[in-house]
């Protein structure tokens, strides 16, 4: 944290709503970005191998 460690009370409750925040967001966007991904990378793979 380049701001150093913040004041006891408020460093808990903040990095446990970055973490939920950040969970959650990748519960949401993980999933569907992995799909999108591997379709991309097996139809670059096909696209070059001439398959």
């Amino acid at each position: 944290n380049a701001q150093g460690i913040p004041s006891p009370g408020y460093y808990p409750s903040s990095k446990v709503s970055t973490l939920s925040f950040d969970q959650g967001f990748r519960n949401l966007w993980g999933p569907q970005h992995e799909k999108l991904d591997q379709g991309s990378v097996s139809i670059w793979l096909d696209s070059n191998s001439g398959i």
